[in-house]
């Protein structure tokens, strides 16, 4: 993605586009831009998984919305 090490506001905005709040984003953007891979890649991860946590609920929730709207057309 990056050539060269990315800017603090790069990071910031891909942050941002990666869906991560603003107040975790500044969080993360220390151990980012210090070097800290390993901290850095546990903090991502971290991220990520709680990002499918709320995909998979809003697939149950679709998934529920579902049946509901075929029992109202029978």
């Amino acid at each position: 993605m990056f050539e060269k090490a990315p800017t603090a506001e790069e990071l910031r905005q891909n942050l941002r586009d990666a869906g991560i709040a603003d107040r975790e984003a500044e969080a993360l953007l220390p151990v980012l831009l210090c070097g800290d891979r390993e901290t850095g890649l546990r903090l991502l991860s971290r991220q990520r998984e709680a990002l499918l946590a709320r995909i998979h609920q809003n697939q149950r929730e679709l998934e529920r919305l579902r049946v509901l709207l075929a029992e109202g057309l029978r």
